[in-house]
């Protein structure tokens, strides 16, 4: 007689694991693991080192910048071509291609003619003379572009939701110059990005606060404020005594650890200035009232080597 599998009833749900979600900042932490930390000298995200704002740009030691360009969407990585083109004609950098980028064409449009005699050697609006990183690569979640989909001129990488990466097109090497800090301008573009997000921070520090003030009068309008004040004592009590235990902890581990290591050295000691003693038949009292005489002397004379024989053992 086979067994039958326990039947659903009509009141239990089945519940459906949801498909995981994307974002740019999810695949950002992910690249951080592209190289090894100690061969990554710059890791930046959402600044403008180029002509573009680049999603995230890895520094080695050795002096090579990459560009990661994320994409969460197949919308989104067809929208980079149609709505970015001086940057990916940067980025091949065509040799035989059009002497203007599309800004050009677009500044003349507004301005008129005479806006070429102006222009006409001006380095912003040239397609050949522009710094550019020296790899590009598409990170994209897995599967949603192929290898034929992206151009010849960068390099494909999967992203997948276990923080796993997998390069999927390696991306050719565009140039081997190496650009100094100073022709970056890389000092400036910090100290900007680092008061943009201290302000943002800020910001939402604010929104923070605001929010628990709200929530404060609206539980004192129902006659709650005290259970909320008790609370948050409780919470912030709560941090307090795991934070004691946490600093215990670290400091019994080291002394177990140093108290450890003495006692492997200190039992050296006396194998080896009393042969003859079975120290293992000794009593375990004895042993410490030596060892404890012992600490006495090495603290009061730290040169002497002489070690007495202790009078619970002779």
């Amino acid at each position: 007689m086979g067994t039958q599998g326990k039947r659903q009833q009509p009141w239990e749900k089945k519940t459906e694991k949801e498909p995981f979600k994307y974002t740019e900042e999810y695949i950002q932490d992910v690249l951080n693991g592209f190289f090894a930390p100690n061969s990554v000298k710059y890791n930046i995200d959402g600044l403008y080192v180029f002509d573009w704002e680049s999603d995230k740009l890895l520094e080695t030691k050795s002096g090579y910048i990459y560009e990661f360009e994320i994409k969460i969407s197949k919308s989104d990585f067809k929208n980079d071509f149609k709505h970015k083109k001086d940057k990916h004609i940067i980025l091949e950098n065509k040799p035989d291609g059009d002497k203007y980028l599309p800004r050009y064409y677009e500044a003349i449009k507004r301005a008129g003619e005479s806006f070429h005699k102006y222009a006409d050697e001006n380095p912003y609006y040239l397609a050949t003379n522009h710094k550019r990183p020296n790899y590009f690569y598409y990170a994209v979640p897995t599967g949603l572009i192929g290898e034929n989909e992206v151009p010849d001129y960068a390099g494909l990488i999967y992203v997948n939701e276990y923080d796993g990466i997998v390069v999927v097109k390696k991306a050719p090497c565009l140039h081997k110059e190496k650009y100094s800090d100073e022709q970056l301008n890389l000092g400036e573009k910090f100290y900007y990005n680092m008061v943009t997000w201290k302000n943002r921070a800020k910001k939402n520090e604010k929104k923070t606060k605001e929010v628990e003030n709200k929530l404060l009068l609206e539980l004192t309008a129902r006659g709650h404020e005290k259970t909320y004040e008790e609370l948050q004592e409780e919470l912030n009590k709560t941090k307090w005594e795991l934070d004691i235990e946490r600093r215990n902890a670290v400091r019994y581990s080291k002394m177990w650890i140093e108290d450890s290591n003495f006692n492997k050295t200190f039992r050296r000691i006396l194998y080896k200035e009393f042969p003859d003693t079975d120290w293992r038949a000794i009593d375990e009292k004895a042993y410490q009232k030596y060892r404890d005489t012992y600490l006495k002397e090495r603290r009061d004379d730290p040169d002497s080597l002489n070690v007495n024989a202790p009078t619970a053992l002779e």
